[in-house]
């Protein structure tokens, strides 16, 4: 509030003020700024009249909860789907490249190498497989192996974005190696709405943001 009345003084210089006029309004101005920066949150008091009085009345349809964190029993048991869904159907998803040369990236237990391979940092959450439902689609993929469109029922459709730069994959190690400078393609958080699709993009070393229509 204080910064939107010192910008409305500000306005108020109109032709016709006299000199005196205008140094009055100066030095208010430079008052209010010399305020804002003396000002000590920690020591301010509230003025009288201001003040709200708390309520610390109980309602009695719906009186406090004491909970027993110290000593509480929790019933521990095996997570089974029929408690929360009462159908459930599972579609599977067939990665459209040999198994040897890439895959869906869960848990991956390799690094990534950056900066020319002079030092080594873990693999980033982008780099992971992510999945997202449109109306009538199943768009699939990760930084590593590109971004990749399915139907409903599982079927591979088409690549959106193949992520082809160099880099190493060792299936039977779960490992991959690669250098962020080369990196090129999808890379990062994909959403959909619709039958679109919304995703970041590097490209000649520049970032996008891309709005693909999956029909």
């Amino acid at each position: 509030m204080i910064f939107l009345f010192v910008a409305a003084c500000g306005k108020n210089k109109r032709p016709g003020l006299s000199d005196k006029e205008l140094f009055a309004q100066k030095a208010t101005t430079e008052t209010l700024q010399q305020e804002l920066v003396d000002f000590d949150a920690e020591s301010y008091v509230v003025p009288p009249g201001i003040k709200y009085t708390e309520s610390r009345a109980v309602d009695p349809a719906n009186p406090p909860v004491v909970l027993d964190i110290a000593n509480r029993k929790l019933n521990i048991r095996k997570f089974d789907l029929s408690d929360y869904y009462t159908k459930v159907r599972y579609i599977k998803l067939k990665h459209p490249m040999p198994p040897k040369e890439g895959n869906f990236i869960f848990g991956l237990g390799g690094r990534i190498i950056s900066m020319s391979g002079e030092c080594h940092i873990n693999i980033a959450s982008a780099f992971y497989s992510q999945f997202e439902f449109a109306d009538d689609y199943i768009i699939a993929g990760d930084a590593c192996f590109g971004l990749h469109c399915y139907d409903k029922e599982g079927k591979f459709l088409y690549t959106i974005e193949s992520n082809e730069y160099p880099k190493t994959y060792d299936a039977s190690e779960r490992y991959i190696s690669l250098d962020l400078a080369d990196h090129k393609g999808f890379y990062g958080k994909v959403t959909a709405k619709g039958n679109n699709c919304f995703y970041s993009l590097i490209e000649d070393n520049k970032s996008l943001l891309c709005i693909y229509d999956l029909t």
